[in-house]
């Protein structure tokens, strides 16, 4: 008897941990984009399409500016709408924000961004977004 439940946990265990590999990657968008406007930036999405983010709630604590984004994607995978919040490391030059798809194809995803200021004359930034399955 101790030797079927054994066997029965260790097929429920492989079961749980194939499951959980077979979960699909994340689709990754590399993005260009730059300032219009205050809170305002647009730009292209390499994969094709665009981004639009508009920032709100923006706080400067010592050299770090916390906010956040609505974050319009159009592009030939799909569109959606995230919700992030997140920040600009004015020493790094980098951004960091995290949130989930409200609205549009893969809503529930987790949304991941990280860019990089490369052009501080217009504002330009460089990144990736990582949208994780639901």
């Amino acid at each position: 008897m101790k030797l079927l439940l054994v066997m029965v946990f260790l097929v429920a265990a492989v079961g749980t941990i194939a499951g959980t590999a077979s979960s699909a990657p994340p689709v990754v968008l590399h993005f260009t984009k730059h300032w219009v406007g205050p809170g305002h930036y647009v730009g292209t999405v390499a994969e094709g399409g665009t981004i639009d983010m508009q920032i709100s709630n923006s706080q400067i604590t010592g050299n770090v500016q916390h906010f956040d984004a609505t974050v319009q994607v159009d592009s030939p995978g799909g569109s959606f709408t995230a919700e992030l919040s997140g920040t600009f490391n004015f020493s790094t030059y980098s951004t960091l924000l995290n949130g989930t798809v409200t609205s549009g194809s893969s809503v529930g995803s987790q949304v991941h961004e990280e860019g990089l200021l490369v052009d501080p004359d217009t504002y330009t930034f460089e990144g990736t977004l990582r949208v994780m399955s639901p």
